[in-house]
């Protein structure tokens, strides 16, 4: 029996269309979950379709919006180019036209009607959270092509470099000699999609002022996004979200010398934690708390921070000659990763098709305000299963190096 979903059920979100057996269906309906879907139904779902691809056509053909190249109307009657977001918010505000679920499972139409809205323009809100980001900007971007929902890849455990434990070994013999294959060892790594979303209502009135528009929910979303990657690029927990570098399982964490305190004894062991090929391309994050223990520290007599051009230009600068970022989402002075010293190309940030988004204009119609919703479909993990043991020496290294929390724990973040 075909049904469709009223809520989520199993895999399914609400309003896929599902093909069941007779007493699921029964079950479905009497918990109030789907209701049948018939041939009318999807007859009904085309025909109003295709109501909705002629509107959008005609509408952006009243649009006064200087494009910046030849506009081209694809074979669903998409348009591929506008001036910008706020024109074709505009747009869709425009026609009360209702486009109802589609006949089978999809992942971008609103149940309650709309279209979605160009992609250029989720890209503006994709380079927006890259340019706001601070951990996200970094990480090593993998597209997901159609047809996966994940990424699974091999390492080689190459994690204990002492004598007698390399991944694969090289030697001398001689002449004729016999040789010995080597035998290493593989792990696999699978990170799957999940979602990250934003739901923003608009009010007539504000949809009337088409470069604000824009600009405000660029921005709003774009920063929020970020923020949202960085805290869970932090601290996530590996579930549904990133798996933060505080929960990673390669995180070097180095005793603190003082309590509550950051200094150069602390900074040099750090640095010398750090996987070495990972040196000239790692930077320092803190929270804005720790930067007054970083400013004066010195080395003997020379100064272990240095400000761009002197403390009246600039508060940043470099610590031991890599770079300091300030980080929102760095825990506070005294906790667990207050300062870290992080090669972020070392992490993997799988992504699907951008930033989804789509409005409808009956989900507050009697309000006279249209929803928009962005959807980012991604997750991200760590590449490192665990630290190094480098050949010579007990001391792991690894690409992610923080302090201990004052007494050693681990302060449990919030937001």
């Amino acid at each position: 029996m075909t049904l469709k979903l009223l809520k989520a059920w199993k895999q399914f979100q609400p309003g896929s269309i599902v093909e069941v057996d007779e007493p699921t269906a029964a079950s479905l309906k009497a918990a109030e979950v789907a209701h049948d879907w018939t041939a009318a139904d999807t007859a009904r779902c085309e025909e109003q379709k295709a109501l909705v691809q002629s509107a959008v056509a005609e509408a952006v053909k009243g649009l006064k919006l200087q494009q910046t190249a030849q506009t081209t109307t694809a074979d669903d009657g998409r348009i591929t180019e506008y001036k910008n977001l706020g024109g074709l918010l505009k747009a869709v505000r425009g026609q009360n036209v209702a486009y109802k679920a589609p006949t089978g499972n999809n992942e971008t139409t609103d149940d309650e009607g709309g279209y979605l809205v160009d992609q250029q323009f989720s890209r503006n809100l994709l380079t927006r959270m890259a340019q706001n980001g601070v951990l996200v900007r970094d990480m090593d971007r993998v597209p997901i092509g159609a047809g996966y929902n994940g990424l699974k890849f091999n390492e080689l455990l190459d994690y204990d470099r002492r004598d007698g434990h390399h991944a694969v070994n090289v030697y001398r013999i001689a002449e004729a000699a016999e040789k010995t294959k080597s035998m290493p060892k593989f792990g696999r790594k699978t990170v799957d999609l999940e979602k990250l979303v934003g739901l923003y209502y608009a009010t007539d009135e504000l949809l009337q002022d088409e470069p604000a528009l824009e600009a405000m929910v660029t921005s709003w979303f774009g920063k929020e996004f970020a923020y949202k990657m960085d805290y869970e690029g932090m601290h996530g927990a590996g579930t549904t979200e990133l798996l933060g570098l505080l929960n990673a399982a390669a995180l070097v964490t180095i005793k603190r010398n003082t309590a509550n305190r950051v200094d150069a004894n602390d900074i040099a062991r750090m640095y010398s934690r750090m996987y070495p090929p990972s040196i000239a391309r790692a930077e320092w994050f803190c929270s804005s708390s720790v930067l007054p223990q970083l400013i004066g520290m010195t080395i003997g007599d020379q100064p272990v921070w240095l400000p761009p051009g002197g403390l009246s230009v600039a508060p940043y600068g470099t610590l031991l000659g890599r770079p300091i970022r300030i980080c929102e989402v760095s825990p506070l002075l005294g906790a667990k990763g207050d300062i870290g010293f992080f090669d972020m190309s070392e992490y993997l940030l799988i992504e699907k098709g951008g930033v989804q988004a789509a409005s409808s204009i009956h989900v507050r119609f009697i309000f006279d305000e249209t929803a928009f919703r962005f959807v980012l479909r991604n997750n991200g993990t760590p590449k490192w299963s665990r630290a190094i043991y480098p050949n010579q020496g007990t001391d792991q290294v690894s690409p992610w190096i923080v302090l201990e929390g004052a007494s050693g724990g681990t302060p449990t973040p919030t937001i």
